[in-house]
């Protein structure tokens, strides 16, 4: 075999990257996942937060004692959610006092069972009756009636009062 004739050179075997070798698994630091799971963040927010890529936090995510720092943070969200909704109702919050009824004593909008449309207007329709008649002003605390203001304005009351 001559110089061309012979093998040809077979290319030298790229060498793999170290990173490629031995991949190193990001670390989540569970406590600080604790803390930032608070915030309920997206796996995008993760990554930000811990300088990993979106690959590396999904994978993270699937971890065990990942997914229960996760679950502590977030159930430490909750508790401060309830926390704060109790304050609103106890500082005198309508709204929230109803809301609270209907989520821990399963109060509803809705009549007992058993009571009907009818009894339940009835009774809607005493009780403002009796609202109305309580604040409705006193028979000498009420306006002038229409006549009275009329007979005012085109000045036959002045008339006969001067005349009495």
């Amino acid at each position: 075999m001559t110089e061309k004739e012979t093998k040809p050179k077979r290319k030298p075997r790229a060498k793999k990257k170290q990173e490629e070798v031995g991949v190193v698994q990001p670390q989540i630091p569970l406590e600080e996942l604790k803390r930032i799971a608070l915030l309920s963040p997206s796996i995008e927010e993760v990554a930000f937060a811990f300088d990993i890529s979106v690959d590396a936090a999904e994978r993270e995510m699937n971890r065990i004692d990942v997914m229960d720092a996760l679950e502590v943070g977030r159930g430490g969200r909750k508790l401060s959610l309830k926390r704060a909704q109790w304050k609103a109702a106890m500082a005198g919050n309508t709204a929230m006092l109803i809301w609270l009824g209907k989520q821990d004593l399963g109060q509803s909008d809705k009549g007992t069972e058993g009571e009907d449309a009818i009894e339940m207007a009835t009774k809607i329709t005493v009780a403002l009756k009796e609202m109305q008649r309580r604040t409705a002003p006193k028979e000498d605390d009420k306006a002038p009636d229409a006549k009275k203001i009329k007979k005012q304005l085109s000045g036959e009351e002045s008339i006969e009062q001067e005349a009495a």
